[in-house]
């Protein structure tokens, strides 16, 4: 019985110095060293998608960029410039800018609960695309969205940031 508890204090101080051993990286534009990123604050709550889920495309006069956190359910963030992509610039969100929609996904198994700044007003959010150079993309983003069934239920995202890599 000793050497169990021995062995299992041991595993705690091991998990403990190897924790305990890493930095953390207050870099708010790429939190995790990757060379992709998309993280926000929804609703003042820091969120980071997972790197292997930053994606997007850019392709002719369309754009699109979506990060996904981890998990089954996880939340998501995406934005789409449908017919309006002109590469480096600002473009808009709301109902003045129809084709183009961002979206913020509470959980990605429930898409029927999707907040969209189409229902949130005239003039949303925008994203500013500040480097598009055929192989990264990379800019800012903030826009209000509201529940598609119910509009009085909004979501602000602030303090958006991403680098994709074009496939």
């Amino acid at each position: 019985m000793n050497y169990m508890k021995f062995l299992s204090l041991l595993l705690v101080f091991g998990a403990i110095l190897s924790f305990g051993s890493c930095t953390k990286n207050n870099d708010t534009a790429n939190p995790d060293n990757s060379d992709v990123y998309l993280t926000c604050k929804i609703d003042g709550t820091v969120f980071s998608a997972e790197p292997l889920t930053v994606g997007g495309t850019s392709n002719g006069n369309n754009f699109t960029v979506q990060g996904n956190g981890s998990g089954l359910d996880a939340l998501s963030v995406s934005m789409i410039l449908n017919s309006s992509y002109k590469g480096v610039g600002t473009y808009g969100f709301g109902k003045n800018y129809l084709a183009n929609t961002a979206i913020y996904l509470p959980k990605a198994l429930n898409p029927a609960e999707a907040f969209s700044a189409v229902f949130a007003g005239n003039d949303a959010g925008q994203i500013k695309i500040t480097l598009d150079d055929g192989t990264y993309v990379e800019g800012t983003f903030y826009f209000n969205c509201a529940n598609q069934n119910n509009t009085s239920q909004t979501a602000n995202i602030t303090e958006g940031k991403f680098r994709m890599k074009l496939p």
